[in-house]
């Protein structure tokens, strides 16, 4: 991860848009992992968060699609190779893709890629799930968490269970120790 900062740090120094250009040009040519991806493998959610734009019911019918395999399989062998940092999930929910954990287990096993993050609501998530993404290496999970306590939760996240985001919070510590893994960070996204 220290390696994303400081690149993140570097492109903000380097003013000149030809010079970031021709850096990226060079990390092509020479096989180099430069990009940063950000993937939403279904446009769709769970929930109904009242600060989100899916709890607008006219967003979510003109906002679809899904990828299928084939095309997630073409994304990948396309961009993986080069990738440095893969986050699964940015503006969707991508537990609502079937093949959510088949993806997590190429990228880091197939593609070997060095920073891989799953973000969720936490809902859909099974303690299988947990177990594939602690067996597979995923680097960081981060769960939104808009409310600490069950009444401010479940308010502002419409049909999630705080039940089930403490039973996902639990099951992810005993796996992590069961499997002696420091791994998948936890990070709770807070609106």
């Amino acid at each position: 991860m220290d390696t994303v900062y400081r690149l993140m740090r570097l492109n903000r120094l380097i003013k000149s848009y030809r010079l970031k250009f021709l850096a990226v040009y060079i990390c092509d040519l020479l096989n180099i992992r430069h990009l940063f991806i950000r993937l939403d493998p279904v446009n769709a959610c769970n929930l109904k968060c009242s600060m989100c734009y899916w709890s607008e019911e006219s967003y979510g019918k003109k906002v679809r699609g899904r990828f299928n395999k084939d095309e997630i399989k073409r994304i990948s062998e396309q961009f993986f190779p080069r990738c440095l940092q893969l986050v699964i999930g940015c503006a969707s929910e991508p537990t609502l893709y079937k093949n959510y954990i088949e993806l997590v287990e190429s990228a880091k096993e197939t593609y070997k890629i060095p920073f891989v993050g799953f973000t969720t609501n936490g809902q859909l998530l099974s303690e299988e799930a947990i177990e594939k993404f602690v067996t597979s290496g995923l680097d960081e999970l981060t769960i939104s968490v808009h409310g600490v306590t069950k009444d401010t939760y479940e308010s502002f996240m419409v049909n999630a269970s705080y039940e089930k985001l403490l039973t996902v919070l639990t099951s992810l510590k005993k796996i992590r120790i069961q499997h002696g893994a420091a791994n998948p960070k936890l990070r709770i996204n807070y609106t």
